[in-house]
């Protein structure tokens, strides 16, 4: 070889190794080496940060059915999610804190909706009780803590759970029978405060007899810990009376023009939801508007609904809170939860939306996460529900989960 083709050989080479690095760059908002802090930023609207470590696929991958959802934590570790194997039923994962997060982990059948019922979500009240909501046959069941002994050796043996051991806690066909139509689309995800009520959203995206929209809503289930199993002892009312009354013509929008809607106007698909720390505000979100609002829990109205955040229209599921007040939300089609702080300053722009900079992005495997669930030894353990995968992410974060305080002897910080 000569001079002349050395020297070119050598450019060629070093052209090559030149185009490598720049083909394989990852981009900050994919990686899954950066090390950077996972508490919370502070102030508000300050530079935001990519979380790590990032998700990693727990249970085996398509186990469960793309109707995954309404992921719950019980004391003892136990993982819940809706819709395993086929709709309707709900799987155990034993033990998620503690296996390695390999996509190895097998879920069990925990129990199965009678009459053809297709679970959404699953929380736990605070004496133990197990609370789904059945959004296909418009119920409630409650299945009590006596009835599944998780603290027993043989709790698994004794799976999957009888229909006869749930209790038709709320019945929206029996409650509101008579009524046309009916003031209850279908329950949906729910949150439970201190004192054991429930917050339950209740969507819908389709359209009266007229052709009109119609409206979603929120409800209060007055339940109290240690309250009767009857249910009269658990009475239903809706609670956000402010959104009752639309300021602008809906009926002639189409559903992609209502993500540009203003605050006032009626609920269209309220979804994820849950209770800052002390109680006295409720988050939720509505996937058809784009929106995240907060309202104050006053005497459990919600009053002053306003907007704490603005996203793009269908991009927001499951909504979730910690303990120091962060809101958790799952960005289906974006593979990411984010985590804004409760004082988060939303634009006074109606037209700009709260981009993904704005927010503490914690990476996913999968692009859907439905919803999610804090637990661990610490309830510093995020699972996240992801719709495409049919599995469960696990993510670890800084700051323990507001419901995993709801169970006895757990002193809050």
């Amino acid at each position: 070889m000569n001079q002349r083709n050395g020297f070119l050989l050598s450019g060629l080479v070093w052209l090559v190794s030149l185009f490598s690095v720049a083909c394989t760059h990852t981009p900050v908002l994919e990686s899954a080496q950066t090390e950077i802090d996972p508490s919370p930023r502070s102030p508000s609207n300050t530079p935001a940060s990519v979380l790590e470590p990032s998700g990693k696929i727990l249970t085996t991958p398509k186990h469960f059915t793309s109707g995954i959802e309404g992921p719950a934590v019980d004391r003892m570790g136990n993982l819940y999610a809706v819709n395993f194997t086929q709709r309707g039923n709900i799987g155990i994962v034993p033990n998620a804190s503690e296996a390695p997060a390999d996509g190895s982990l097998q879920a069990k059948v925990f129990l199965t909706l009678p009459k053809g019922g297709i679970p959404n979500s699953i929380r736990f009240g605070p004496d133990g009780s197990m609370f789904i909501a059945d959004y296909k046959n418009h119920r409630v069941f409650r299945l009590p803590a006596n009835k599944f002994p998780i603290g027993e050796n043989n709790f698994q043996d004794n799976l999957p759970i009888l229909e006869e051991d749930l209790i038709y806690f709320f019945d929206a066909e029996e409650t509101f029978k008579g009524q046309n139509p009916p003031p209850m689309n279908q329950p949906n995800d729910m949150a439970i405060a201190s004192d054991g009520t429930i917050y339950l959203s209740d969507p819908t995206w389709g359209k009266d007899k007229d052709g009109n929209l119609k409206w979603g809503n929120l409800w209060r289930l007055n339940v109290r810990v240690g309250a009767s199993d009857d249910l009269s002892q658990a009475g239903i009312e809706k609670i956000l009376p402010d959104f009752t009354i639309p300021k602008v013509n809906l009926s002639t929008l189409k559903a992609n023009q209502l993500a540009s809607l203003p605050a006032d106007v009626p609920l269209r698909a309220p979804n994820g939801i849950d209770l800052s720390p002390d109680g006295k505000k409720l988050y939720f979100g509505d996937s058809q508007h784009g929106n995240v609002y907060v309202a104050d829990l006053v005497e459990g109205e919600a009053k002053n609904p306003r907007i704490f955040l603005r996203l793009e229209h269908e991009t927001l599921d499951g909504i979730r809170t910690d303990m120091k007040g962060n809101v958790y939300v799952a960005r289906s089609k974006m593979g990411q939860v984010h985590r804004f702080p409760p004082d988060f300053k939303v634009s006074t722009d109606p037209k700009e939306l709260s981009q993904p900079a704005d927010a503490d992005r914690l990476i996913l495997n999968g692009k859907n996460p439905s919803n999610m669930a804090f637990g661990g030894p610490k309830g510093t353990t995020l699972f996240v529900t992801v719709v495409d995968c049919g599995c469960i992410e696990r993510i670890e974060v800084s700051i323990p989960g507001r419901e995993w305080y709801l169970w006895p002897n757990r002193k809050k910080p």
